[in-house]
């Protein structure tokens, strides 16, 4: 048996059947619903409950769920946090571009300001949350601070990049 909730070697499959019940009914469960569900007697359940470590094994069944389920959380707002940032990225620079083109027939002005602007603020959540994510984990391993450095690139930064590359070639 590798985790506390799997079968005892000494539990019978139908004392298993019922602790699965039991552990599969989450933070509501009763020994009373589970005898209601299986058709059986409490003081049966109760007993199997008792003799096989019901409450122990559904607290670290728990335990382990709700570390998966962290996990997994941590990993999509991360992945979401990624999106952020590659699109605020790409917004700015694009922004970028229609603002250094300046043809009015293609796009309004206030428009391309207000990509850049909006790509700019997606940057900074972005950015904003992944120190949240450094900090958080520098603080749980115990290690001394680390300086973290970002560089926040804006559309008159972009265009003054522009400008070098252009007055380079």
């Amino acid at each position: 048996m590798e985790q506390m909730w799997e079968q005892y070697e000494s539990e019978g499959s139908k004392a298993y059947e019922a602790f699965a019940c039991y552990r599969d009914m989450g933070r509501k469960r009763s020994i009373s619903k589970v005898a209601k569900e299986l058709g059986k007697n409490d003081s049966l359940i109760s007993r199997w409950s008792k003799t096989y470590e019901w409450v122990h094994r559904v607290n670290q069944y728990d335990a382990y769920m709700d570390k998966v389920r962290l996990e997994e959380r941590e990993k999509q707002t991360k992945q979401f946090e990624e999106l952020k940032l590659k699109y605020g990225i790409l917004m700015t620079y694009k922004g970028g571009q229609i603002l250094e083109s300046m043809d009015p027939k293609k796009i309004k002005i206030s428009d391309a300001i207000r990509m850049v602007d909006f790509g700019v603020k997606l940057e900074r959540e972005a950015t904003d949350h992944e120190l949240e994510m450094i900090e958080k984990e520098l603080s749980r391993i115990n290690n001394p601070p680390h300086e973290v450095v970002v560089r926040v690139v804006t559309a008159e930064d972009i265009r003054k990049e522009n400008e070098e590359k252009k007055s380079a070639c």
